[in-house]
């Protein structure tokens, strides 16, 4: 079993907001040619292919720096709220 996280960070000189995004998977064998990095030896859990099997719109579905960044962008968005 494997965790990867990630962090994306916003600071506007006052408020700093922290995106938070993490898959967990499998190791296996490397396969696939998209991506970069482990991509090739992460399956991410309720997958069947490594992240490196996938298309690039599926893969920022359920990638961590995908996640993150969407966590960031909501709270951008609440900040942001009239």
């Amino acid at each position: 079993k494997v965790t990867v996280s990630c962090i994306a960070a916003h600071y506007d000189g006052k408020t700093m907001l922290l995106g938070k995004g993490t898959i967990r998977g499998t190791l296996v064998a490397p396969r696939g040619t998209n991506g970069f990095g482990f991509d090739v030896v992460i399956v991410p859990e309720g997958e069947t292919r490594t992240m490196a099997e996938m298309t690039e719109a599926e893969k920022m579905k359920v990638s961590h720096r995908g996640r993150a960044f969407r966590d960031l962008l909501a709270q951008l968005e609440q900040l942001l709220k009239p």
